[in-house]
């Protein structure tokens, strides 16, 4: 009734809001792998110990990744992007 145009459409808008706000989240993803990145470029062309960046670094990197993943996802939530794109 409410997905005129949408192909075989099935669930909620809840259903839907909650599979892209996790979709959204996954946003984490590829920022981690540029952490990796970063981790072993420090480690390894610059010399800086594995202390060094478990202290300082790593916890900076981990803050960023989750805080912009989820932070992203709930600003969307909260604002109803996750709504139908009339695709």
């Amino acid at each position: 009734a409410g997905s005129k145009g949408v192909y075989a459409p099935l669930g909620t808008q809840g259903t839907c809001s909650a599979q892209a706000f996790f979709i959204q989240a996954n946003i984490a993803s590829p920022l981690y792998n540029f952490c990796l990145s970063l981790y072993y470029l420090l480690l390894v062309k610059y010399s800086i110990s594995e202390t060094q960046i478990r202290k300082k670094i790593e916890p900076w990197m981990h803050g960023c990744t989750i805080t912009f993943g989820l932070g992203t996802s709930f600003v969307c939530l909260g604002l109803g992007m996750f709504n139908n794109s009339n695709l």
